[in-house]
């Protein structure tokens, strides 16, 4: 429950899935009765039949379930524009769009829903406006801005679910620390092209974190981000200066990567399906699905850590991340954009 109204969200643990929530009691001088099921309530009986197949293969509860998260898209950019569009047609009803970013032409190769006439504009208004006009029960909030601002951390402390489609470290990294502050799910997704000369590498890769269940990205085996850029990333202008002048820094221009419509389908894929399967598991829970689609016949699929490992690792105390053991749940006791903040050390 939150100052601006009713937002739940209930995890259970035994199961791995949200539970569905009737109603709510308050006992005060006057007793209320809340039902988080009133909200989209419009159009219900269509709204059924557009997920009947869904439900068919995950049960009934799942378009249920399904239809009172939160869900928020970090990134509107090639993965983002495939990831939102599939949200929507797994029933969620309300999305959160966040890019500060506006179309370019070289978007246009992989920018679903895109065309050249909205070269300029905003990626997150192209976007609201195509999936409002595919679902009219849908609720699409966009924010213009950057991932780190006030505005957006407040929106995102009250999503159920927030999906990563980015393309730096810093956002990747700080997404992951505020997943585990406020408890919140957090599912990441990344491609990458590499041609060698000889071969040409497509990988895609999906990690999941959720918080004191599973690994975040900081503790878990995979390096996922590199700690230089980050560190570099929110350091003062003073001490970016500093480095740079030291030799320590070469640079640190946005890298261009190069990028393709199925690779982005592929990895997008991958991640609805962990969606799935945190709502209605259908299979063990993994932090980490990776494939190289150059290898897929040539070597056997790497091995998989399943989520229990972790848990049994922090019940015996074997595991050790400052992310997860310093900011676990703390929420609003601690600032989020803390260490992002100018703390004047260096004019000392």
């Amino acid at each position: 429950m939150s100052q601006n109204g009713l937002n739940i969200r209930k995890y259970n643990i035994k199961t791995n899935q949200f539970d569905y929530i009737d109603k709510i009691t308050v006992f005060s001088d006057k007793i209320s009765y809340f039902s988080p099921l009133d909200r989209g309530k419009t159009e219900e009986t269509r709204i059924n039949d557009i997920f009947s197949r869904t439900d068919m293969a995950f049960g009934k509860g799942f378009t249920k379930k399904i239809n009172n998260l939160t869900v928020t898209v970090v990134g509107a950019g090639g993965i983002g524009s495939i990831v939102s569009e599939g949200v929507a047609r797994l029933g969620v009803k309300k999305i959160q769009l966040i890019d500060p970013d506006r179309i370019e032409a070289t978007n246009l190769n992989r920018l679903q829903g895109a065309s050249l006439k909205d070269v300029g504009k905003f990626k997150v208004d192209v976007m609201k406006g195509n999936l409002e006009k595919y679902f009219n029960y849908l609720k699409v909030d966009i924010f213009k801005e950057d991932v780190m601002s006030e505005t957006v951390v407040s929106a995102l402390k009250e999503t159920d679910v927030i999906i990563g489609s980015v393309d730096n470290h810093p956002t990747r990294f700080f997404l992951n620390r505020l997943s585990v502050q406020y408890l919140i799910p957090y599912i990441d997704a990344a491609t990458r092209i590499i041609d060698d000369g000889n071969n040409t590498s497509i990988t895609a890769r999906v990690a999941v974190v959720i918080p004191s269940i599973t690994s975040c990205m900081d503790c878990c085996y995979i390096t996922y981000y590199d700690s230089k850029d980050i560190y570099f990333h929110f350091a003062s202008d003073v001490v970016k200066n500093q480095l740079k002048n030291a030799g320590y820094i070469k640079g640190n221009d946005k890298v261009i990567n190069p990028a393709v419509y199925p690779q982005n389908l592929a990895v997008s894929s991958l991640l609805l399906m962990e969606l799935m399967n945190i709502i209605a598991p259908y299979k063990p829970l993994y932090n980490n699905v990776y494939f190289d689609y150059s290898k897929l016949y040539e070597i056997e699929t790497p091995p998989k850590r399943i989520a229990s490992t972790f848990i049994e690792a922090r019940k015996q105390g074997k595991s050790f991340c400052l992310n997860c053991d310093e900011y676990l749940g703390k929420g609003d006791s601690v600032d989020v954009l803390s260490y992002v903040k100018p703390t004047g050390l260096e004019k000392r």
